[in-house]
């Protein structure tokens, strides 16, 4: 909040009243008395507002289900359903000519803006599960992290091939690849102890 004399000093908001758009503060700096209240003080004179509520997710981490039709017996909204939305969001980008079972195809705009809603909710919400559980055990994590790999990334570990990219821009792209870096090399090396297994070799490169 900016101050008479344009000095910027912290305030708490006591109440905002919407009508008259003004706040009355508690201001906890520069002041004689840091308890002091200030009544009506103008939108026009803050400068800036945090939010002190501790984040939280309000997805909770699940994973998709093999079939739509196992969805539908006890579903509830989870991670999963954002990885849902995704996978479909591949196959019409995939599948973007008009001869492709309709008469006219999803329009880029819509299919761009649906994508990137999808990919900064799923980022966020897996985002704030990751500060909750740091390590990441469990099963629900090993099946995510697989979901997002085989969402994510294809056979040379890049997301050039990935449908959804052709759709929202590379900075979207680059941004998402970077935050679930964990979750995805995560996955990567499970593949890769897996197919050492296989071929029963010491090492893959």
């Amino acid at each position: 909040m900016l101050d008479s004399e344009d000095i910027l000093c912290m305030a708490t908001v006591i109440e905002f009243n919407p009508i008259s758009e003004k706040l009355q503060v508690t201001l906890s700096s520069n002041t004689e008395d840091p308890n002091s209240a200030e009544d009506c003080i103008k939108l026009s004179r803050v400068a800036g507002i945090v939010d002190g509520t501790p984040s939280k997710a309000f997805l909770p981490l699940g994973t998709i289900n093999d079939s739509i039709s196992q969805d539908k017996k006890g579903y509830h909204t989870s991670i999963g359903s954002l990885v849902r939305v995704l996978q479909w969001c591949n196959e019409q980008a995939m599948h973007r000519e008009p001869d492709y079972g309709r008469k006219t195809p999803l329009p880029n705009t819509i299919l761009s803006v649906l994508a990137k809603s999808a990919l900064m909710l799923l980022v966020n919400q897996i985002m704030l599960l990751s500060e909750a559980d740091i390590d990441q055990i469990g099963e629900d994590w090993k099946r995510l992290n697989n979901q997002l790999y085989r969402l994510f990334v294809v056979n040379d570990g890049s997301d050039a091939g990935n449908p959804v990219a052709s759709v929202v821009s590379s900075e979207i792209m680059n941004l998402v690849m970077r935050k679930l870096s964990r979750n995805l090399n995560l996955q990567k090396k499970i593949c890769l102890r897996f197919l050492q297994e296989k071929l029963g070799v010491e090492q893959l490169v």
